[in-house]
């Protein structure tokens, strides 16, 4: 017997209605904190210092490459070869697309500029999943090890460290190829999709899984850096500013009908930064922090434009299907 799904499931307007009430919801609460302590964030003592939020955003910037370059390299083991002077841009414009809600813009416009070089739809849509699925995993490591143990000892001091240790671990298996493949497939499987072959080699997780702790470590300090540059954030905060933007990202990430996470990801920030700034400055940060995003894209986009235009006068992209992948080359191509 086939349960039919309720009609307003596939209503527009009602998933809309649904994504306006969490976005309010999230927006709502920080602004009303802000709000609320004002008069703290009037009288603290903030100071700008311009070279440091340059360096926040030139840090950023790194990030930005370095997971571009995971997602290249994914696709290459799946037979696509791009060159990465044109991939960058490619893939750095798409991701504007995960601004609008659902985002399907982010992978429906991957899969239109791969097309034109000449890389299946299929191949690209399973490198996208297994991508997301590993960004997301290593995220939740890396956002977990630097701020479990510091709300574990305040919130919960009764449980053990070794939790969030234990966390981690699980998290890592998780991204092993044959296991990750059957939960990529049960999650296309409920949503009606066509199952992906993930059959990377264990150096090509490897190099992707190290590569995007790496990414994620530089957007956190990235973060954590622009933090300093107005509020004087000291040093032995940097690992716990650092994980609480990683955690954050990740959970807006997740919350597929917030465009960017809009609301969701201001939410969580403001409530892992209130450890170790009053609610209202963390708030305040948060908004802040969602301009620095925008302009650390912006600019990621525009350098990879630059590359595009200037460096892509001999780069052929191809694809050669392969029924097992090879180990990715560690090359420049």
């Amino acid at each position: 017997m086939q349960v039919k799904k309720p009609k307003f499931i596939h209503n527009k307007w009602f998933l809309r209605a649904i994504a306006v009430a969490v976005i309010g919801a999230a927006v709502y609460f920080v602004v009303r904190t802000v709000v609320r302590d004002w008069a703290v964030i009037s009288e603290y003592e903030w100071s700008l210092k311009w070279w440091l939020l340059l360096a926040s955003i030139a840090i950023g910037c790194a990030a930005s490459f370095v997971n571009a370059k995971v997602m290249q390299r994914i696709m290459k083991a799946f037979g696509a070869r791009v060159p990465f002077s044109r991939f960058g841009f490619l893939f750095m414009a798409a991701n504007f697309g995960r601004y609008v809600p659902g985002k399907v813009a982010q992978i429906a416009g991957l899969l239109v500029f791969m097309k034109r070089e000449g890389v299946p739809r299929t191949v690209t849509f399973a490198s996208m999943v297994v991508y997301q699925g590993l960004l997301i995993l290593v995220a939740g490591i890396v956002g977990i090890s630097l701020v479990g143990p510091e709300i574990i000892t305040k919130a919960a001091p009764g449980i053990s460290i070794w939790v969030v240790f234990a966390a981690a671990i699980v998290g890592i298996v998780l991204t092993i190829p044959s296991i990750m493949e059957r939960i990529v497939n049960l999650g296309l499987g409920l949503l009606k999709r066509e199952r992906i072959v993930y059959d990377l080699s264990i150096r090509d997780w490897a190099v992707a899984f190290i590569a995007l702790v790496i990414g994620w470590i530089l957007f956190g300090i990235a973060f954590a850096v622009m933090n300093a540059s107005i509020t004087g954030l000291e040093i032995a905060q940097f690992p716990y500013a650092c994980g609480a933007f990683v955690l954050a990202f990740m959970i807006g990430w997740l919350v597929l009908i917030a465009p960017g996470g809009l609301g969701v990801r201001e939410g969580i920030l403001l409530l892992i930064l209130a450890a170790i700034y009053p609610s209202g400055i963390a708030g305040l940060i948060a908004t802040v922090a969602r301009v620095w995003i925008f302009i650390i894209e912006a600019v990621s986009l525009g350098i990879a434009a630059l590359i595009f235009k200037f460096c892509n006068k001999d780069s052929v992209s191809e694809f050669n299907p392969v029924s097992r992948n090879q180990p990715m080359e560690i090359s420049n191509g």
